[in-house]
């Protein structure tokens, strides 16, 4: 039987993982990574109502591959699962035959606040089952420290960059001062406030706005971006290579998320991709920017309160000071590239995956024993 590793998300998140796939081709650790979407009836239901069979040929591989990981034992798999999925009586049989590691960015595991809806307390206890003494590879280290009660074998393991392509390179502009958006067109991302900062400070010279993305709020901005001289609208890019060239020509990157009861910001991918090309990030205190910033030194944390007056002072220092911009640019940059590389973040892997493999002689033995005592509990 191959020797795969089984990656189990909700949507895929590739780009979640690109230090695994990094991993892989460097030592192949395993003949090939196979990733898997546990939303299958999701998927097969939207093939059908839209009449896409590449849709429902997907969702049926999806069923397929778990329907096999259900009757096998003992493979290496890796669970990606926003709390508290009601798909978590799935992951929890999987979990009971399989070799696991728990991969998360949520932070908040006292039940004060959650993504997916508790419906059952059964739905509660399997969570809990199931995250008992699991391997957890958390994306921060307030996702280590909330899962710490559930378990202690945890390793911090953040988002990264390829380095070959998100790099610095001396093509800013001295003649404009460039401020870039990079993400999902929604309103939790601060898009109004940014749209506002655009109308006020319109009068002032040689300021140039971009927007990188797709989302609800696309067609306001395709609007602005045809009225406007300054304000440039991309869509959704694809290729990295471009991407890292816009953030190269960019001065700040603006990420003013707002919080809600169910959200915040809880790594920030744009970031770090912009500092490695030498954009100075501000962004707001969510608990993913904390974890990578250091405000006043490689880029900005700001209160949501507030937010709009400290964003345009900043926008109008670094304008103006161009060697505090460079010195914090350096700094974004050397942050970056010392904590966020696919070179350092995939080591980090294999140290983890290559530590379960040594567990893998006693896993069965232990698994049988969890599956025996949560059956008897969740019956009684």
């Amino acid at each position: 039987m191959k020797n795969n590793l089984y990656i189990i998300h909700e949507n895929g998140a590739p780009r979640h993982f690109e230090a695994l796939y990094y991993l892989n081709d460097k030592e192949e650790l395993y003949e090939d990574i196979v990733s898997v979407e546990f939303t299958f009836v999701r998927q097969f239901v939207k093939g059908i109502v839209r009449r896409d069979f590449s849709v429902v040929k997907r969702s049926l591989r999806n069923l397929f591959l778990l329907i096999y990981l259900l009757f096998t034992k003992n493979k290496r798999i890796i669970i990606g699962a926003a709390p508290y999925d009601m798909f978590i009586f799935l992951l929890y049989l999987l979990r009971t035959r399989h070799n696991t590691v728990y991969y998360s960015s949520w932070p908040y595991w006292d039940f004060s606040k959650y993504p997916k809806k508790l419906r059952m307390n059964l739905q509660r206890r399997l969570w809990e089952k199931f995250l008992t003494n699991i391997q957890v590879v958390g994306v921060t280290k307030p996702v280590v420290q909330g899962l710490s009660r559930y378990s202690e074998r945890a390793t911090v393991i953040p988002h990264c960059i390829n380095e070959d392509i998100f790099f610095s390179q001396p093509k800013k502009s001295d003649e404009k001062f460039v401020i870039v958006y990079v993400g999902r067109l929604i309103p939790e991302k601060g898009i109004s406030l940014i749209t506002d900062l655009i109308a006020d400070l319109h009068g002032e010279n040689n300021i140039e706005w971009r927007f990188v993305g797709d989302g609800p709020l696309k067609e306001e901005i395709k609007n602005l971006a045809s009225l406007s001289d300054n304000v440039k609208y991309y869509g959704q890019i694809k290729n990295p290579k471009e991407l890292a060239a816009i953030y190269n020509e960019s001065n700040l990157l603006l990420l003013p998320s707002f919080k809600n009861h169910n959200w915040e910001e809880l790594f920030g991918i744009v970031l770090i991709e912009a500092m490695a090309c030498g954009a100075v990030p501000v962004t707001t205190e969510s608990i993913g920017p904390k974890t990578i910033i250091s405000h006043e030194q490689d880029g900005f944390l700001l209160n949501e309160e507030g937010i709009f007056e400290e964003i345009k002072s900043i926008i109008l220092k670094l304008k103006k000071d161009k060697l505090l911009f460079e010195q914090m640019s350096r700094n974004a940059i050397d942050n970056a590239t010392a904590h966020y590389t696919v070179k350092r973040t995939s080591s980090l892997w294999r140290s983890v995956l290559v530590k379960e493999r040594e567990l893998l002689p006693s896993f069965a033995t232990s698994m049988n024993g969890l599956a025996s005592s949560s059956e008897n509990d969740l019956i009684s």
